[in-house]
């Protein structure tokens, strides 16, 4: 009977994970390229389509000097640029799901097997995630935002993922092939993203004192691969790109702490979750895991409020923030399913969190339909416009009414000077000699 009961709740599961794939396959298809996906389409060395790793080689060089140093993540912008789109639009939703897998597998101490309702469990997680995580649409389904933020993601989760082992006195990297893996997997993790590889680091290195602290062993391959982490984000971080931003920018620090309060503003509900579910637990002293889960809240602020340097804050940045927070609210949530009195309680504010999510899905959905056909509108008037030999296009300037679009956020098109970016790349992919916008308030005919 038991066994039954397992099988049920497994295929349930599989068809939820299979859900969200099909749900995020759709949102990957109806975002054609749109902004820097235009530019990256072409090598920065010599102007001409990447055609291979050799170009992207080439260009990253380039990259460094004139764009910032995050060359990994944008070697795979312009590896997958040299493929149809589909190919992303097929992939990208696999690391969409292995992200609610890796949250999952963080907060019930590292086994997907050991908690009922999973199915249930995964859609939620999916739906706070959905209403919670700031641009969603450039985060998710944005082909260059995706490999910056949401693989960037994966990327954090799977280097921090042995220290909180670690920190859980949970089993870890028994092969010394592995631990090798790992040191090397280290330089990749800091050179990824400024503040997800920057918050993640300190993560580590605060697992790493605490062990310290309690006068506990610590292997050396943590201390290497910190170190190769911090190496690789050295690498990212002061290049010449940087350094030239560094000296036209104007630095207020007032305002970009206003502008991260605004960001948490975006992603308060994931903060609510996690309020509520620690006053239960302290009311019914439960409390043994609220220290572990208040590292990932500390990761989650220090993740966002570390580029209050950054002269403009954009709410993509508060990516992975909603994402530690998550997993803090899942490590108390699983302490309340735990409880026999509470789960049923538990179990009936989930389905109608997901009732909710499903209204939410399918008011993004509708703004993702409709900016995706006024995107193809565009499209199509600029290769007709080329067909007829009118080389110098006007197409009308889009605003999407949610963070589930991709150009929520992004200048879509410049409307003043078709000589600017992303004007420039955009009239180069399309063979024309120009294309500027046409402003929202005017009329488009």
């Amino acid at each position: 009977m038991k066994a039954k009961q397992s099988y049920r709740q497994f295929a349930g599961f599989l068809a939820v994970i299979l859900t969200i794939y099909i749900l995020m396959f759709i949102g990957n298809y109806l975002t054609p390229k749109v902004v820097d996906d235009f530019g990256y389409c072409y090598n920065w060395a010599t102007g001409e389509r990447v055609k291979s790793v050799a170009d992207i080689a080439e260009s990253m060089k380039v990259h460094l000097v004139y764009a910032n140093g995050r060359i990994i993540p944008h070697s795979i912008v312009q590896f997958f640029l040299m493929f149809p789109d589909i190919v992303f639009d097929i992939i990208n939703p696999l690391f969409f799901v292995g992200e609610l897998l890796l949250i999952l597998y963080y907060s019930f101490d590292f086994n997907l097997k050991s908690f009922d309702d999973r199915g249930l469990i995964i859609f939620c997680v999916f739906g706070l995630i959905w209403f919670s995580q700031p641009a969603f649409g450039q985060v998710n389904f944005w082909l260059d935002g995706s490999c910056n933020y949401l693989l960037a993601t994966i990327i954090h989760l799977l280097f921090f993922l042995p220290y909180f082992k670690l920190y859980k006195n949970a089993e870890t990297l028994k092969s010394v092939w592995l631990k090798i893996l790992f040191v090397v997997f280290g330089f990749v993790a800091g050179a990824f993203s400024e503040n997800g590889s920057a918050a993640t680091m300190v993560m580590a290195g605060i697992v790493i004192l605490d062990r310290i602290i309690k006068k506990e062993k610590v292997r050396i391959f943590y201390y290497l691969s910190l170190i190769t982490s911090l190496a690789g984000y050295v690498s990212m971080v002061f290049v010449p790109a940087t350094s030239n931003r560094g000296r036209l920018a104007h630095i207020h620090i007032l305002n970009g702490i206003v502008e991260c309060f605004f960001i948490v503003g975006l992603y308060l509900p994931v903060i609510a979750v996690f309020v509520i579910t620690v006053m239960f637990l302290l009311i019914i002293k439960k409390r043994e895991n609220i220290k572990g889960s208040l590292l990932f809240v500390f990761g989650s602020f220090l993740s966002l409020f570390m580029l209050v340097v950054v002269p403009v804050q954009s709410d993509r940045r508060g990516y992975f923030s909603v994402i530690l927070m998550t997993i803090a609210d899942l490590i108390l949530i699983k302490d309340l399913i735990e409880i026999p009195e509470y789960r049923k309680n538990c179990k009936k504010i989930m389905c109608c969190f997901a009732a909710f999510s499903v209204l939410i899905l399918s008011i993004g959905f509708f703004d993702i339909q409709n900016t995706y056909s006024l995107i193809n509108e565009n499209r199509q008037h600029i290769i007709e416009c080329r067909e007829k030999g009118q080389l110098d296009v006007k197409i009308p300037y889009i605003l999407p009414k949610t963070k589930y679009s991709a150009i929520d956020g992004l200048k879509y098109i410049d409307t003043t000077d078709s000589q600017s970016w992303p004007n420039d790349s955009m009239a180069k992919y399309y063979s024309v000699n120009t294309i500027i916008g046409i402003p929202a308030d005017k009329d488009s005919g």
